[in-house]
């Protein structure tokens, strides 16, 4: 399994943040995101990002303008504004900051705009633990989580959008993470 390198950044006036369409990137972590898939099925939504038996990178690749998987019709997908899960995975989008510094009462905000085909789901976790629960997008255009938090030096923040409600659901999704 590979897993997400650190980024570090402090925090900025007017807090920071992170959209996954405009950071989309072909270099996995470059802006913050990593593009993969949960490989723990039956498990819910409840299997973090920071758990690197269970969120992995590996066998996605470059295909010029998206992320793919070896499953089958090269799945999972993930591109800056669709995503599409894999036969026994799902494809997901995840945004990592690694804290500097003690800061008390972070609001930590997730945004989701978009149509769906199927179910984008929502999370943010504060090292292992979910802090504000998924938002599905069955058809909606809008769904938002937030969460305020203590966070000490070190500690890990990850925001996850991913797509799995059946193997053949598609996502769009326009994804924006902060920090404030």
């Amino acid at each position: 399994m590979i897993f997400l390198p650190n980024r570090r950044k402090a925090f900025r006036a007017g807090g920071l943040s992170a959209d996954a369409g405009d950071d989309f990137s072909s270099t996995q972590g470059a802006t913050g995101w990593h593009y993969g898939y949960f490989t723990t099925e039956g498990s819910g939504t409840d299997v973090s990002p920071a758990d690197p038996s269970s969120f992995s990178t590996a066998n996605m690749s470059w295909a010029g303008a998206d992320w793919r998987g070896n499953e089958q019709y090269d799945t999972p997908r993930v591109a800056a504004t669709t995503g599409h899960p894999g036969v026994t995975s799902r494809s997901s989008a995840v945004w990592k900051y690694t804290v500097i510094g003690d800061h008390d009462d972070v609001y930590l905000f997730f945004e989701g705009t978009g149509v769906t085909n199927g179910a984008t789901s929502f999370a943010i976790w504060h090292n292992s633990t979910k802090v504000a629960g998924y938002a599905q997008t069955n058809g909606a255009t809008q769904a938002s989580i937030n969460a305020t938090r203590n966070l000490s030096d070190g500690d890990e923040i990850f925001f996850e959008v991913n797509c799995r409600n059946s193997p053949n659901s598609d996502s769009v999704h326009s994804i924006t993470a902060s920090l404030n």
